[in-house]
């Protein structure tokens, strides 16, 4: 196997743009007539849009005539209006706050890849008191949604994204970019030595060969929380570590953590790999997570299915959080890869290709 060099690292997956450890639920209130809430996005594949799914984050009175949900199209940046596929749901939902499926569209939508929609929602027919709120992504910097982006009463949003996941036709949902997913909530799990889980992190399976040389994770270190990151393979062989000091933190408060694998270990393509934080005192370390409603919705993440959130107690077996059994979580760690198989001979032959020193190719 013969690894090439890449500047500057490949991050995967990334988290920056979230601006705060919980989901908003301020911006996309509806809570009177011709009030509606919307995602304005481009089709990231050619296909048959199938419905939409998203967070109802504040339930202030139940719509007593559903909301209406439909796909538009886009005239001046904002929906024309013009009701495309929809469907309502029934009177009284949502009865509670948590993650809605409204249920399939009357229709498909055909979009071919790049075409512009509105995903819409709004009351079916307003009652006085309905009043609801769709959660939102804060992002750290303002002005940060230039596209996609979302629209509130007909105005357009520039810091926080409505949490509307489009579904296609095949159960898949539209990956919209980096730092909009299909979260349900974000969280956190506090550890320590005496914890039930003592080890958390991201479990992963790499699509190509590739030397690991970092990773970077949102976490809470109290003081004296010292810890290690660790990177195992599939059976539980430790083949780096990194100690942190809790001294060596600028914060005991919620922040992003980026540090290097000593030794930058080479990984191969298929196997099953696991990046925890094991706290090494009775401190707590808080790590951030995410909640999503489906297996699906982790496809909204770059990664997909093949990175989710991992844990054991006591040097136990791991539970896996990628079912409906366990919970669907995603831990907020993104790890970079500083190197790629030119796939050019060896054992690792057949890899990513680069061209240059900086591009990409298949």
């Amino acid at each position: 196997m013969t690894i090439q060099a890449f500047p500057g690292g490949y991050w995967t997956p990334g988290w920056k743009a979230l601006g705060s450890n919980a989901l908003g639920v301020a911006t996309y209130v509806i809570n009177a007539s011709g009030n509606s809430v919307a995602l304005i996005f481009e089709a990231p594949k050619t296909g048959l849009l199938r419905s939409f799914e998203f967070m109802v984050g504040t339930l202030t009175n139940a719509p007593d005539s559903g909301l209406r949900c439909s796909f538009q199209g886009v005239s001046g940046g904002v929906p024309d209006g013009i009701v495309g596929q929809s469907v309502t749901t029934s009177a009284g939902t949502p009865s509670a706050s948590g993650w809605l499926n409204p249920g399939n569209f009357n229709a498909d939508r055909s979009v071919v890849l790049g075409e512009q929609v509105a995903a819409v929602i709004e009351f079916s027919s307003f009652v006085a008191g309905d009043s609801l709120a769709v959660s939102s992504l804060p992002f750290a910097i303002a002005g940060f949604a230039g596209f996609p982006y979302g629209v509130a009463n007909g105005t357009k949003q520039t810091i926080q994204m409505p949490v509307i996941m489009p579904r296609y036709s095949d159960g898949s949902f539209a990956p919209l970019g980096p730092g909009i997913w299909g979260i349900q909530q974000v969280t956190s799990l506090a550890i320590n030595q005496g914890s039930v889980i003592d080890e958390y992190g991201l479990a992963f399976t790499p699509a190509f060969p590739q030397r690991l040389g970092g990773v970077q994770y949102t976490a809470a270190v109290a003081a004296g929380a010292d810890h290690d990151i660790i990177l195992y393979d599939a059976l539980d062989s430790a083949l780096d570590t990194i100690n942190v000091l809790a001294t060596d933190c600028s914060t005991t408060g919620f922040a992003f953590h980026t540090r290097n694998f000593p030794n930058a270990p080479t990984l191969l393509a298929g196997s099953l790999y696991r990046v925890v934080i094991v706290p090494t005192t009775a401190n707590s370390i808080t790590v951030s997570y995410s909640v999503f409603n489906s297996v699906a919705l982790l496809g909204t993440v770059p990664g997909g299915l093949t990175y989710y959130a991992t844990g054991r107690g006591n040097s136990g077996p791991w539970t896996d959080f990628n079912n409906t059994t366990d919970g669907i979580r995603r831990v907020q760690m993104s790890l970079r890869a500083d190197g790629f198989d030119l796939g050019t001979g060896g054992s690792g032959g057949g890899g990513m290709h680069l061209v240059g020193s900086g591009g990409l190719a298949g």
